[in-house]
């Protein structure tokens, strides 16, 4: 059923009926998945999936949900006020990251998804590589806020390069990058800084494939291109002979 056009109504009032009556929990997480796929828009799914999130107790179904209304969602005033009111109830856990995310896929630049990332990032302690991937992410969506909200990021990740932080905030940006990512001049300045400061080498071929990205983005300026551009040139001389200059030179 999630293989049919998009917005075919029979389809989604079958998956619908389905997640309604099916009671295995992986199985109501495909479900969430076909209705991703097909039901954007549709207000009888956008409820449905509302009512889980709300009322499942199973985490990972929860986070289908969510995940899922964040993308039938988009400019819904429903689905923002339900996100709204999950994030004020649940704060601190993995799972207001999704929360928060689907709130801005649904209400770009919405403030409580904004606050809700910056409590994790502020109240997130412990240093498990676990907790590590999670600040990436966060941090890699606050990169696209207000450019007081960016500099809070990079001043905190910048007392951490090392640590681990590095590591994860690109592999964050990775797994956060979408079209609507704003290849912005603090994010940039980040990465470079990243990539003079690390030993490893997963996270520069990271950011080097990071900045390739933000490079193709057409709002950005020219100064900044070229800022790239040096950034790189200085790196293949510094980083010659190593086998991670190949990832560089192609971006080059």
């Amino acid at each position: 059923l999630g293989e049919l056009d998009s917005g075919n109504k029979m389809a989604i009032a079958a998956l619908i009926l389905l997640l309604d009556v099916t009671k295995e929990n992986y199985k109501r997480s495909s479900i969430c998945r076909s209705i991703a796929k097909i039901g954007i828009g549709n207000q009888a799914a956008i409820n449905t999936v509302i009512n889980l999130m709300e009322t499942t107790e199973e985490k990972n179904l929860c986070c289908e949900a969510i995940r899922t209304l964040g993308k039938i969602g988009s400019g819904n005033q429903i689905a923002t006020l339900a996100l709204e009111k999950f994030l004020h109830i649940n704060r601190g856990d993995r799972i207001c990251l999704d929360a928060a995310e689907a709130l801005l896929l649904v209400d770009k630049g919405n403030e409580v998804g904004k606050d809700g990332l910056i409590f994790l990032l502020e109240n997130t302690a412990s240093k498990a590589s676990d907790t590590f991937y999670l600040l990436g992410e966060v941090a890699a969506l606050l990169l696209q806020g207000k450019p007081d909200i960016q500099q809070e990021v990079i001043s905190t990740l910048k007392n951490h390069i090392g640590t681990g932080w590095d590591k994860y905030l690109t592999r964050g940006i990775l797994c956060t990058w979408s079209d609507s990512y704003v290849a912005n001049e603090a994010a940039i300045s980040l990465l470079l800084h990243i990539m003079e400061n690390t030993l490893d080498k997963y996270t520069c071929i990271n950011s080097i494939s990071i900045l390739n990205l933000f490079y193709s983005d057409r709002s950005l300026s020219q100064s900044v291109k070229q800022l790239i551009i040096t950034f790189l040139e200085r790196f293949l001389v510094k980083n010659k002979g190593d086998s991670i200059c190949l990832n560089a030179d192609e971006v080059l």
